[in-house]
Formats: C-alpha cells, structure tokens, sequence
C-alpha cells in the first residue's frame, strides 16, 4: 500500500520516495506509517468538520447566498489538496 491511495493519489508518495532514497529500514517505516496515520486521521477530521459545518448551514437563500460551509468546504478542498502533495 502506498501513502496516498486514500486520498486517491497515484504513484509513489513523496514519502516513500524519501524514504527510499535513505534505505528502508525499521524506524523509516515506522515513520512512513506514521505519516500515513497522521494524514489520514487530518482528513478525517476535516470531512467531519465539513459535514458539521454543511449540517448547521441554513439552506440557500434565493439569490445564491454563500453560506459558512461553503467557504469552509473551499478551504477543506484546498486543505487536502495541500496535504496530498506532501504525501
């Protein structure tokens, strides 16, 4: 399993190629699991919080009133987008 496909990535993670390039040894792959943990465990939090956040979001007002969820689930998107080109 590569560090990624959760997030829907493609090829070798930037942390396996690291990684990689230092040899695989015992701590570096308690590190790359602890990368992978920590990144899925931020996405985690991030949809929940999404979902909280679209849950208590009154719904549209004519006219196309942005609400809070809105913009948080922009900033989410761009959140994950950044976190998928660490790993």
């Amino acid at each position: 399993e590569r560090s990624g496909e959760f997030l829907g990535a493609t090829g070798p993670s930037r942390v396996d190629r690291v990684l990689g390039r230092a040899g695989v040894t015992a701590e570096t792959q308690l590190l790359r699991l602890a990368v992978r943990g920590w990144l899925a465990m931020a996405e985690e939090v991030a949809l929940e919080a999404t979902e909280e956040a679209v849950a208590a979001e009154p719904p549209p007002v004519a006219g196309g009133v942005i609400g809070a969820a809105s913009i948080y689930r922009a900033l989410l998107d761009s959140g994950l987008a950044s976190m998928r080109g660490i790993a």
